[in-house]
């Protein structure tokens, strides 16, 4: 399989407005989405209601001062990007309770939702990144702001792999890192994508007297494993995407990682 990053294109880029709350922030990026070429056949109303059922399902602001708003559309040619940057912030409702001063907006074809996780997972992959917020905030040019958009905000094209697949398991013990491993995989994964609940053997084995003065924990703890089909030239650069983020873990054990070659593999399912 041979695979390129691309750049993902902005379409616009809202600087130093001032939108009072929630309602206002969603009526000035539908606004604005409605003038692009993509989406000039709707009406602002009519694409700030998909935005705003979306957020009825939970706020897209995730913390530190950033949210994505982002809805899907039936039968879109391509996606629509924006950035929305808010100097004073909006209450949004956000998981960690603090205004939201950045805004990236996405509106894209509901027919290409794994295409939707990447440029999602692209997003978020930037505002992780140590001083990347600060430093959107600081510039004031719009062209420099979509110079250091084109830098870092990319995502991974693929053709389709004609190789053959691999197995991914992934068992996390650490509830910190899961999200960070699922989000990472729900990028690369077309569709065959399983989360199961599991339990350390000494959940049962402390039931058994034979077993019972050698087990004696009995407390539930975290335990998940990820189950990945994913195409065999790509098993070994997510397995070392995996690694990295065990690394920034690794003062304690709790992630293991295997891989194997898979005979037949056909279908995919939702996850």
């Amino acid at each position: 399989m041979s695979s390129a990053h691309t750049p993902l294109h902005v379409d616009f880029i809202l600087t130093d407005v001032e939108p009072t709350d929630k309602k206002q922030v969603l009526e000035m990026l539908a606004e604005q989405a409605a003038k692009t070429d993509v989406l000039s056949k709707f009406k602002a109303k009519d694409l700030y209601k998909r935005l705003d059922q979306r957020e009825s399902l939970g706020s897209t602001g995730f913390g530190d001062g950033v949210a994505i708003p982002h809805c899907a559309i039936d039968n879109l040619d391509d996606f629509v990007l924006g950035l929305m940057v808010t100097p004073r912030g909006v209450d949004f409702g956000s998981i960690d309770g603090n205004p939201v001063q950045l805004f990236f907006l996405i509106i894209g074809p509901t027919e290409q939702r794994n295409r939707h996780i990447k440029i999602l997972s692209a997003i978020s992959k930037i505002v992780r990144t140590p001083g990347a917020v600060d430093n959107l905030l600081r510039l004031k040019d719009r062209s420099k702001i979509e110079q250091l958009l084109k830098e870092h905000l990319t995502i991974r094209e693929e053709k389709p792999d004609t190789e053959g697949y691999s197995l991914i398991n992934t068992y996390i013990q650490k509830e910190e890192v899961f999200d960070e491993i699922l989000e990472l995989l729900s990028a690369e994964v077309e569709g065959s994508l399983t989360v199961i609940e599991t339990q350390n053997a000494g959940e049962y084995l402390n039931r058994l007297p034979l077993f019972s003065s050698y087990w004696t924990e009995g407390s539930s703890t975290f335990n998940r494993l990820i189950q990945a089909v994913v195409p065999k030239s790509r098993c070994n650069d997510l397995i070392r995407q995996i690694n990295l983020i065990e690394d920034t873990y690794a003062d304690n054990p709790g992630i293991l990682v295997t891989a194997q070659e898979l005979m037949y593999a056909s279908g995919s399912i939702d996850f």
